[in-house]
């Protein structure tokens, strides 16, 4: 517990004491918050995930490993505009999928469901695995009848690829 016990003031060295910092977290201390506090647990740990952030700001997004990026971090914290700020900082950020995933997910919860469907769009034709999982995420009840209609009537697989036509779907 040693990221609970002296929490990261400075800056991450490189992306493996980040991994190591935010794997205590995700693995140990968050399970144990909810169990805890319940729905609580993510206010709760929202200062954590935030010191965190702070300290891997300077970190370059690793293509290999996406979670060890300022964005994800900030993302857990709750802070929307410090997400869009770390994505923003991304060369390229519109054709790789962690980053337009983090991106549609920052406004979403500031701007809601219609700002986001460009943005949507463009995932769904990039990563289709990447929309499932943020559709799951988001928890939009009509996010969520969208893909269950889509589902029912899009001939196709049946396979999460068959998302790449969601946005046409719908």
């Amino acid at each position: 517990m040693r990221t609970l016990e002296d929490p990261t003031s400075t800056r991450f060295a490189d992306h493996d004491t980040l991994r190591c910092a935010r794997g205590e977290i995700a693995d140990e201390v968050e399970p144990a918050a909810r169990r805890v506090f319940g729905a609580q647990g993510s206010a709760w740990l929202a200062p954590i995930w935030r010191t965190l952030a702070r300290a891997a700001e300077h970190l370059p997004l690793c293509r290999d490993e996406d979670e060890t990026h300022a964005a994800p971090l900030w993302l857990k914290a709750g802070d929307w505009v410090a997400t869009q700020d770390a994505v923003a900082r991304i060369e390229s950020r519109r054709r790789i999928p962690p980053a337009l995933s983090w991106m549609a997910e920052a406004q979403y919860h500031q701007q809601g469901l219609e700002a986001v469907w460009p943005l949507l769009s463009e995932l769904a034709w990039l990563s289709p695995r990447r929309l499932d999982a943020l559709i799951r995420r988001l928890v939009d009840p009509l996010l969520r009848t969208l893909r269950k209609t889509f589902d029912a009537r899009f001939d196709g697989d049946g396979t999460i690829e068959d998302l790449i036509w969601f946005p046409a779907g719908c």
